[in-house]
């Protein structure tokens, strides 16, 4: 028996490509992955958002999780830099670290989902 697979589901913010082009709905995002050439599409980061992509088509989990995959990928070789010069927040304190704990639990218990569900691959 073969899960029945719903890709309509639209992402809660379109996926911005670097392209300026937007992934929309889950459809778009597995057209996308599936349209990349070969040695891009066959790397771990774009393999793991397709398996987290495919199951929250088949199973209906919340679309973030495939968000958060796709998001991974694109920006697997952006090293992230902190601006120590930048300007302090109202509070004196860099608004990342203001960053609202629900926020930031919600993001982390996603990505242990997807370990979970989908593995290191």
């Amino acid at each position: 028996m073969t899960a029945d697979r719903d890709w309509k589901p639209r992402f809660d913010n379109p996926i911005k490509l670097p392209d300026g082009r937007q992934l929309v709905t889950l459809r778009d995002a597995g057209n996308y992955i599936t349209r990349l050439p070969k040695a891009k599409h066959e790397a771990a980061k774009w393999q793991a958002a397709m398996e987290a992509l495919i199951l929250v088509a088949t199973v209906g989990g919340p679309t973030m999780l495939a968000r958060i995959g796709i998001m991974q990928a694109l920006n697997r070789h952006h090293v992230r830099e902190f601006d120590l010069d930048r300007k302090p927040h109202h509070r004196g304190v860099p608004h990342a670290v203001t960053m609202r704990h629900d926020t930031l639990h919600s993001i982390v218990q996603a990505e242990i989902w997807i370990e979970c569900n989908v593995g290191s691959s």
